[in-house]
């Protein structure tokens, strides 16, 4: 790899945004008393009187008859339904306090599993769209590689040649090796970056690399040639004599190898990626399970030739 194709910045992160989700307040931090406070104090000043008159009915019975000891009676007979009835009002408040923090706290709870599932499904989408970014990228290079070849052939440059360079070829060839070399470039960079963000890829991460990294080093080696025997295509020259080092070049342009070295790496990258894609958003049948790389794939890599003759 030479200097002169150093790739361009990576793709952005697709996890760059994710955000920690804000705690919500406990239930406990509720005062599940305030309602009743109200209550409270009227018991309490009940409670006062009830007191007040039984001690005034003791104080003053053995001096002034019967009345104060009604008085007395009655104080504590307030007294006992006061204590009863603050009993009872307590006890029901309390149960009534449990019942509405295990309201709020399965509100909150369906909340935040509603707040959750929406980080997901978001979370999911991006993966998908960034995936679904970089699989649409090896495509474009695959249609790219394959529109040079065939530009290539068409403007007299497929083995065996003959005759001399025209300026219309030199031309037309220095062009088709530029944007060959951009493809170049492209699968450099995702591969670049599948390296430095495997998670994205899951166990598959390596699979992925691997056939980028193939389909890469193929490309690299033609745009090799061409550095190394760029500066004899001049116009007038013999076809034959510049062609004829470039073992690489000459491969390519009659297409023994693309199928094995672009095609068919292409497609099984591809095909992977889109079986990514696929988990974040099904489940197994029936199962609830996710459903695996190796479940979606079966039958792909069975058809992968086919699909890399449709790229």
């Amino acid at each position: 790899m030479t200097a002169g194709r150093s790739s361009g910045s990576a793709p952005a992160d697709p996890f760059r945004e994710r955000k920690s989700p804000t705690p919500a307040p406990h239930p406990e931090d509720h005062d599940w008393s305030r309602p009743l406070r109200p209550v409270y104090a009227l018991f309490a000043g009940v409670l006062i009187v009830a007191v007040v008159l039984f001690v005034v009915g003791a104080i003053l019975t053995s001096s002034r008859g019967d009345l104060p000891f009604e008085v007395a009676k009655a104080g504590v007979q307030l007294f006992a339904i006061v204590l009863l009835g603050g009993t009872a009002t307590f006890a029901f408040g309390e149960l009534n306090g449990r019942r509405e923090q295990r309201r709020e706290i399965a509100a909150e709870a369906r909340d935040e599993r509603r707040k959750l599932d929406a980080e997901a499904r978001e979370e999911r989408r991006r993966l998908d769209a960034y995936r679904a970014e970089v699989a649409g990228e090896l495509i474009g290079a695959y249609h790219r590689v394959k529109a040079v070849r065939r530009t290539l052939r068409a403007a007299g440059f497929e083995p065996p040649v003959s005759g001399t360079l025209t300026v219309e070829q030199r031309t037309e060839f220095w062009e088709q090796l530029k944007l060959l070399n951009a493809c170049q470039l492209t699968l450099e960079k995702v591969s670049r970056d599948i390296k430095g963000q495997p998670e994205v890829y899951g166990e598959d991460s390596a699979f992925i690399k691997r056939e980028v990294d193939n389909v890469e080093h193929h490309v690299n080696e033609i745009i090799a040639d061409w550095e190394k025997q760029g500066r004899g295509f001049i116009v007038g020259a013999d076809l034959g004599t510049i062609m004829a080092p470039a073992d690489r070049l000459r491969s390519f342009l009659l297409g023994a190898r693309v199928k094995e070295d672009v095609a068919n790496p292409i497609a099984d990258a591809a095909v992977r990626i889109h079986a990514l894609r696929l988990r974040t958003s099904q489940k197994g049948a029936g199962t609830g399970r996710d459903v695996t790389t190796a479940e979606m794939t079966s039958g792909s890599s069975r058809t992968t030739s086919s699909s890399a003759e449709r790229l």
